[in-house]
């Protein structure tokens, strides 16, 4: 019997083992690449650079924490309408790269200061900031595993009503009630953006914490 009990014990320990590498493996398996080209021609669903999402925020909502956009050199704008309370809204704990030329396999192929990628706010007349985005960029509640890697971001213009007032290039916004919001921004370069406050960049952490790593 004593045999027998230890027998299953093992077992149990065992399937336990099992499940959680099982677990594991699914979590790994679960993250994604997912791929952005405004020049790629094929199916436009992501999965591939020759299947690339032609439209940035179309990526970004199709991203889930743990991926990681890849977008090749180009510029992006955050709609092709007038709405300039639209941005590119990245979400937490997704990381996102630009400076490809479109055929890398590996993250260290890419090449941001050659293949520059620009998210660029001039959404309306070009060369009239009247009508530019009011954020070029979001960050809402980003743990600091969300970045911002490879990129030109510009022409921003925030010069409505609050927070339409404030963070032209980026806004990164904690949202009050002792959330948090801490993203890495990396190898980016903000210019050209103009605001009330922060036309760069403005961290909100009123009641709550914005404190976003900024690399190179």
């Amino acid at each position: 019997m004593r045999f027998l009990k230890q027998t299953s014990g093992k077992i149990q320990a065992a399937n336990k083992l099992l499940l959680s590498a099982t677990l594991f493996l699914w979590i790994i398996t679960s993250q994604a690449q997912i791929y952005v080209n405004a020049s790629a021609s094929g199916a436009n669903d992501g999965t591939s650079w020759t299947n690339a999402y032609t439209d940035l925020n179309i990526a970004l909502g199709a991203a889930n924490a743990g991926d990681e956009v890849w977008v090749a050199a180009g510029t992006y704008k955050p709609t092709t309408g007038a709405d300039r309370t639209i941005s590119f809204s990245i979400p937490s704990g997704v990381k996102v790269y630009g400076g490809f030329t479109g055929t890398e396999s590996l993250l260290n192929q890419r090449d941001w200061k050659t293949n520059v990628c620009t998210l660029s706010g001039d959404i309306g007349t070009g060369g009239d900031n009247s009508d530019n985005s009011c954020h070029v960029v979001k960050f809402l509640r980003a743990a600091n595993t969300t970045v911002l890697d490879g990129f030109s971001i510009t022409d921003g213009n925030a010069d409505g009503s609050f927070p339409n007032d404030r963070g032209a290039g980026i806004y990164n916004n904690s949202s009050g009630g002792g959330n948090s919001s801490n993203p890495q921004i990396i190898n980016c370069t903000i210019s050209g953006n103009s605001g009330k406050y922060g036309g760069g960049l403005l961290n909100n952490g009123y009641q709550g914490t914005s404190s976003p790593s900024l690399n190179n």
